[in-house]
This record gives structure tokens, C-alpha cells and sequence, in this order.
């Protein structure tokens, strides 16, 4: 039995054209202490700016994907018009499964296209955002080759097998990070 298909009410309500955007968020052992700090203090100023942008608000439609503890890839919430935006407080823990978030965003970006379509709202390619200060421990698996040798080789391929139509930017920090990137997929 399918169930029936229950619209989004932000959707309704606000028919904008969207800009779907997800930030895929290391909270890794590795960002203990400072670069956890930086982080939460980030996404706090990204609430504020968000909703200080009259367009940005309407428009831009947010998701957060976070990664660490034991090697687990977690949504925080739900997806997020701009103006209801409450950035979360992340906590530093585990290892850093890259290869697994990315997967996740991916699969979510796939999945709110597929809503707007079903409401009739125009988008915009989706953005992604890889934030982390180093290098992915997820092993290598089968489906996925070559092995990846760094968060932003890990999204950009990632992307590309996925053939998904995103924007994708490495913001990286700490010792261990090189300088940020953007790459434009699909």
C-alpha cells in the first residue's frame, strides 16, 4: 500500500524558486577544542545572515548533515526554509566518515528535488558544503573506486558517480587543511 503523498507545507506557502543547500559538517575527534568552536560559531553567524537577507530567507532551503562519533553519517532535523534556520550545536567525537556523509547528502539532495517537482517549485542546482579539517577514514567498498584520498576528492567523486547536478565547496581548516576548492558537477 503507498502512501499518500503529503505536501510540504513551506513548499505551499512560499512557491519561490529554492537553492537546496546542505553543509556536510566534520565533528570528528580531530575537531576537539578550537576548529569545534570556529564551527558552532559559524553556524550561528549563518543563522543570523541568513535571516537577515530578505531573498536568502525565501529562497534558500537548508540541510545539515553531520559526521563522526563511530563512524556514522546523521541528518540534523529536517530541511529548513532559510528564515527557520536554528543552527544546532555539534560536538566533537570518533572518526571521520566522508565518503558516508557525502552519500547521505547526496541522497537527500535527490530526495528534495524530487518534492519540488512534485509541488511545482522551480530550483536551483543544489549546493554542497564539505566542511572538515582532515582526511576521510572510511574504507574503501567495492562500489567505490578509486579509494579517496581526501574530503574533496571524496565529494567531487562521490558527486560524479552519483551524476547528480550540485555545486559542491571544501571549506577546510586547522593544520591539516589545505586551502578551499570549488568544483561545479554534473
Amino acid at each position: 500500500m503507498s502512501m499518500p503523498f503529503i505536501p510540504d507545507v513551506a513548499l505551499i506557502d512560499n512557491t519561490e524558486q529554492r537553492t537546496p543547500l546542505v553543509l556536510v559538517l566534520d565533528r570528528s575527534g580531530s575537531m576537539a577544542g578550537a576548529p569545534i568552536q570556529q564551527l558552532n560559531q559559524g553556524l550561528k553567524l549563518l543563522e543570523q545572515e541568513l535571516r537577515g537577507d530578505v531573498i536568502a530567507a525565501k529562497r534558500v532551503r537548508l540541510l545539515i548533515v553531520q559526521y563522526g562519533d563511530y563512524d556514522s553519517a546523521d541528518v540534523v532535523g529536517d530541511w529548513h526554509d532559510a528564515m527557520d534556520f536554528t543552527a544546532p550545536y555539534l560536538s566533537a567525537n570518533g572518526s571521520t566518515p566522508t565518503g558516508k556523509a557525502v552519500d547521505l547528502a547526496l541522497s537527500k539532495i535527490e530526495e528534495e528535488k524530487q518534492r519540488f517537482k512534485q509541488a511545482g517549485v522551480a530550483y536551483t542546482r543544489p549546493w554542497l558544503f564539505l566542511m572538515s579539517d582532515g582526511q576521510p577514514t572510511d574504507t574503501c567498498r567495492p562500489t567505490r573506486s578509486p579509494c579517496f584520498r581526501s574530503p574533496w576528492a571524496t565529494a567531487r567523486r562521490s558527486i560524479r558517480c552519483r551524476a547528480s547536478r550540485a555545486r559542491a565547496w571544501r571549506v577546510s581548516s586547522g593544520w591539516r587543511a589545505s586551502s578551499s576548492r570549488s568544483c561545479s558537477c554534473g
